[in-house]
């Protein structure tokens, strides 16, 4: 158990950060004045509008793939579902449940408006 996390749970938040390329592969986070991870960190003490300056255009690096393969307005969670799986590249089952709840969360976290029929 690390930091309080099950084993399965700080995998898939070290894999999460990783993604976003806030940690690199060796699971370490550089200074954390020096860092994205870092830069967020210090957003989110600051409060919501500057959090979600800083992590908005992080999760466009990372999803940029999927965000041009979909309409966010029309768009429905089948749509997003295969997005993920053909443009992603993430398996069907539980790993793309995992994958469009983070997503989705972190989205609503930026304020930006996503179709009710994805979310």
């Amino acid at each position: 158990m690390v930091l309080g996390f099950s084993d399965a749970q700080y995998s898939a938040l070290i894999s999460a950060l990783r993604f976003l390329g806030l940690v690199g592969p060796d699971r370490i986070i550089a200074s954390a004045g020096h860092t994205q991870m870092g830069r967020l960190l210090a957003t989110r003490q600051r409060g919501r509008g500057e959090y979600r300056q800083c992590l908005l255009p992080l999760l466009k690096r990372a999803y940029r793939p999927i965000l041009g393969a979909i309409d966010f307005e029309r768009g429905t969670r089948a749509d997003l579902e295969i997005a993920f799986v053909d443009v992603g590249g993430v398996l069907p089952g539980q790993m793309l449940a995992r994958s469009i709840r983070f997503f989705g969360k972190a989205v609503n976290d930026c304020g930006v408006t996503v179709s009710p029929d994805i979310t």
